[in-house]
């Protein structure tokens, strides 16, 4: 199981999962993507660095479903949590809904904690955060 940094194509595939999966039409402009295996159908995850140049934030994590419990998302954190160190930054935060039990066991095995809570209508959110350095 390989996770690379995508390709112009395999990130246009990225952002047409990312809509297709949440439904939501903007993202964050400088988001750079990852895919599983070679094709954002396997799983795909982004991640941007904050304009202080402090903070490697990740967004967008999606794990297929035939490689879900193989370690394909701690994977993707370290991926990303590596590219960030290489930019600079001190930290990396990150978030998921409070009913992900499974994406928060994660975070919790490569060392994020929960900083905040965020309630809007469509749910609860929790805010992680972990220092790279």
């Amino acid at each position: 199981m390989r996770i690379t940094r995508a390709t112009p194509r395999q990130a246009t595939a990225c952002v047409r999962g990312y809509r297709r999966i949440w439904g939501q039409g903007d993202l964050c402009p400088g988001i750079s993507w990852w895919v599983l295996d070679g094709s954002a159908e396997n799983g795909f995850c982004g991640a941007y660095v904050t304009a202080d140049g402090v903070t490697v934030y990740m967004t967008a994590a999606y794990v297929a479903p035939e490689y879900r419990g193989r370690g394909a998302q701690l994977r993707m954190l370290r991926a990303r949590m590596a590219w960030g160190r290489t930019r600079g930054c001190e930290k990396a935060r990150t978030y998921t809904w409070t009913s992900n039990i499974q994406s928060q066991r994660s975070l919790a095995r490569v060392g994020f904690l929960p900083v905040k809570l965020y309630t809007r209508k469509d749910g609860a959110w929790l805010v992680f955060e972990r220092p790279l350095r």
